[in-house]
């Protein structure tokens, strides 16, 4: 085998040499040639070598991109090939790329486009070439399309660098949301709005303009679009700008339900960590908005109304909130906006909420909602209350009572005198108490809780010791499947059940009952990259922690298990940093042996992986 590979080796050296010989003219016929190796390589010598002075080469490269050979018509790859050597070695006429805007072929068409757009070049006649290919019929096209305006207006993909918003793209982006407003296409629509964005943030007005007189003809794309520009608006943080947005609002609330619903949806979402209000007056458009038929734009008016402390919006989202004849969707977004108030009458209805009888999702949600309030009062409510909450509200209290330094100690007084049990506490919330750097609650966490050890050598003898436990006896898969519910699904998805707080465990981690379990008891040995444990303080001394899943201009998103969501204004955020430990938190291993052991095979061998054969299980337990 080794003679072979070297053999194969040394004859594509040699023929690298070969054709580091040939001279141009030699290279072109090459581009056509039935091996792929010979193609790429010719493609690269000539792209390298190629300059003004090789006219005849350039002829036939111009040629061969244009299908005009003669009898003989080069393959689509062959065409590629040829402008793309052209466009790399700078000597691609200007016709050459209007003659591909016209081809039949939708991948030259595309590469019209997307050349149009890596040279940078803003001429009117590039424009009106990009304007027209923005109608094409073919997606490929309008994508190649939208990725050039992109390029033109900010010269990265990706973030915004070197923003260019005098380029005169309008047109173009017109015509491309025209011929997308199906927005059928998953991709083309945020590619759209990449290239619109850098407009937006820069000045909003004449974006939302378009939208409030030709949005209701171009739905859904239009929906899509405001949503995100109104998004983005907020994030920019200008009060200027949201009374931009304002006039916006207003305008469509006039003509069409749909886009009024995306405007007010891109206003709530950007909002939610922290408001941000108009500098003109908002009330006369609330009242219009709360008088609307449509029972989406009614909700939603309310939801904004609280954020900009409309005193109407206000009080009826308050008693909204504890109505046990609204739907636990419309109160839980009450929870929600009384959770951005932060005044004494949202901490009294959110009170109210979680000590009366409520459906549990109002519960936890109204529990989570109170960590935004400081005082003491909180604290001894849900202590006093303590067991009229069911095992997964008083999960919920616990992150509640753990998310700041006051309430850390109600709770550690709470432990000693035995009214919360140890084995209420979750492992991630127990792993933070016992290593908090106030040496009091630290001390008293690991003499209530026990000591939760950082990785080391010991973990490999646990390993060992759980596998064993793993091996003995028979696996009932069904209970298996409960206990996941309980422990994993709380964070993972798996087959399409459970949270995306962490790694998604159909595909990842399970390759072996050795990597399953390194991966569940030392999760801190290997933390994947997108799955760190951030921490943040805010300035009024609340604490949360999660997987940072969002970190815009204005706001951090951090996602825990549960799941649990926080949204923290960025302005708020006293500290911020990332935890050298997991999100997962350890002591899965603390379980009993027969539930460990269900747990482990379940996950290790679902019924969706098919019957564990003798041979499969030799293989997944490395025997």
């Amino acid at each position: 085998m080794v003679i072979i590979f070297v053999a194969l080796f040394c004859a594509r050296a040699f023929s690298a040499m070969d054709l580091g010989t040939l001279s141009n003219e030699e290279l072109v016929p090459l581009l056509a040639h039935k091996n792929s190796w010979q193609r790429r390589q010719a493609q690269r010598l000539l792209s390298e070598r190629l300059t003004a002075t090789d006219k005849k080469v350039i002829e036939e490269l111009v040629s061969l991109a244009g299908s005009k050979t003669g009898k003989t018509i080069p393959s689509s790859e062959t065409r590629l090939a040829a402008v793309q050597i052209l466009h790399a070695s700078q000597t691609l006429p200007e016709n050459l790329l209007d003659d591909c805007a016209e081809d039949s072929l939708p991948e030259i068409r595309s590469w019209a486009a997307r050349v149009t757009g890596e040279r940078h070049d803003v001429s009117e006649k590039d424009l009106f070439r990009l304007e027209k290919l923005a109608a094409d019929t073919h997606a490929a096209v309008r994508l190649a399309v939208a990725t050039a305006v992109r390029q033109l207006v900010s010269s990265s993909l990706i973030v915004d660098t070197d923003i260019n918003s005098e380029v005169p793209v309008g047109k173009i982006l017109i015509a491309l949301i025209k011929s997308s407003a199906d927005a059928k296409d998953p991709l083309i629509p945020f590619m759209i709005w990449m290239a619109s964005e850098p407009l937006v943030a820069k000045n909003p007005a004449p974006g939302l303009q378009w939208l409030a007189e030709n949005g209701a003809d171009t739905m859904p794309l239009s929906g899509i679009l405001t949503r995100k520009a109104m998004r983005r608006i907020c994030d920019i943080g200008d009060t200027a700008k949201m009374d931009v947005a304002l006039k916006f609002l207003s305008a469509v609330s006039e003509k069409n339900d749909a886009l009024t619903i995306a405007a007010l949806d891109g206003l709530l979402e950007g909002q939610r960590a922290k408001s941000l209000r108009p500098t003109s007056d908002t009330k006369s458009l609330l009242e219009k908005l709360f008088a609307s038929s449509d029972a989406q734009i009614k909700e939603r008016a309310q939801q904004l109304g609280t954020l900009w402390g409309n005193a109407s919006a206000t009080e009826r989202t308050l008693a909204l909130l504890n109505n046990p004849q609204a739907s636990l969707d419309e109160r839980i977004k009450a929870i929600q906006s009384a959770q951005q108030l932060k005044n004494a009458a949202a901490r009294a209805a959110l009170l109210k909420l979680i000590l009366s009888d409520n459906p549990e999702p109002l519960v936890i949600e109204g529990l989570h909602a109170l960590s935004v309030f400081g005082d003491d009062e909180i604290a001894g409510e849900i202590v006093q209350h303590w067991k009229k909450f069911t095992p997964t509200e008083r999960r919920a209290a616990v992150d509640t009572l753990a998310s700041r330094g006051n309430w850390i100690r109600r709770l550690l007084y709470s432990l000693e005198d035995k009214i919360i049990s140890p084995e209420e506490i979750p492992a991630n919330i127990a792993r933070t108490l016992t290593a908090s750097k106030n040496p009091n609650f630290s001390e008293r966490a690991i003499r209530l809780l026990g000591r939760y050890r950082d990785a080391d050598a010991d973990k490999l003898k646990i390993i060992a010791e759980k596998k064993k436990a793993v091996l003995t006896g028979e696996p009932n898969w069904k209970h298996g499947h409960e206990i996941a519910q309980k422990t994993c699904f709380v964070c993972h998805k798996f087959y399409g059940e459970g949270e995306e707080v962490g790694p998604d465990l159909t595909g990842v981690g399970r390759s072996t009952l050795d990597a399953l379990l390194a991966n569940v008891i030392d999760p801190n040995q290997i933390i994947g990259k997108g799955y760190e444990n951030v921490l943040i303080e805010t300035k009024d001394g609340r604490a949360v922690s999660g997987r940072m899943v969002e970190n815009s201009d204005t706001q951090i998103k951090l996602l825990a298990a549960g799941p649990v969501e926080n949204l923290v204004a960025k302005s708020d955020i006293a500290t911020m940093r990332v935890s050298e430990l997991s999100v997962m938190p350890e002591g899965l291993e603390q379980m009993p042996d027969e539930d460990f052991r269900d747990l482990i095979w379940f996950i290790l061998n679902p019924p969706q992986d098919g019957k564990l054969t003798s041979e499969k299980r030799k293989a997944l337990i490395g025997k």
